[in-house]
């Protein structure tokens, strides 16, 4: 819930859902300035957040209304 509040605070679409193994997977679209500043956000994420890992890998762009939870 806090990375799709953080996205939509920046105005990117796209989603984020947690997987079986206790991973997030985020997928953002928008303007580079901003998807950079979700990546520092998510080095470190929610205060309650242990963030281990971070690795960011670039997709085509794909249209999304908004930035959801799946």
């Amino acid at each position: 819930m806090a990375t799709c509040q953080q996205a939509n605070l920046l105005g990117l679409t796209g989603w984020v859902r947690n997987l079986e193994d206790g991973r997030v997977e985020v997928l953002a679209c928008g303007e580079a300035p901003l998807l950079e500043e979700l990546r520092k956000w998510l080095t470190h994420g929610p205060s309650m957040a242990k963030v281990l890992n971070l690795e960011c890998v670039k997709v085509d762009y794909q249209e999304y209304p908004d930035f959801s939870i799946r």
